[in-house]
């Protein structure tokens, strides 16, 4: 997201009475589009007891035109022993 001379912004917030997590990450509105692949975040969890949990994800990409992006996400869980 940092390519070219453009810096990204990003904005995480945390809702710890839902267990929600929300991410933003955008560019200038005058910078060109990014190419390539790799890790945009990642998420760290505490455990505090085995069991399992379900992650349900769901986002949004928009093109630097404004124009939707599709984007794929896979339910995952996360199992404490």
């Amino acid at each position: 997201m940092n390519q070219g001379t453009a810096s990204s912004t990003f904005v995480p917030r945390v809702d710890p009475n839902s267990g929600q997590i929300d991410i933003a990450i955008s560019r200038p509105a005058n910078a060109a589009g990014v190419t390539g692949g790799g890790l945009l975040a990642s998420l760290q969890f505490l455990a505090l007891a085995p069991g399992s949990s379900q992650l349900t994800l769901a986002g949004s990409a928009v093109s630097p035109g404004g124009q939707p992006v599709s984007v794929q996400f896979i339910p995952a869980t996360i199992v404490v022993r």
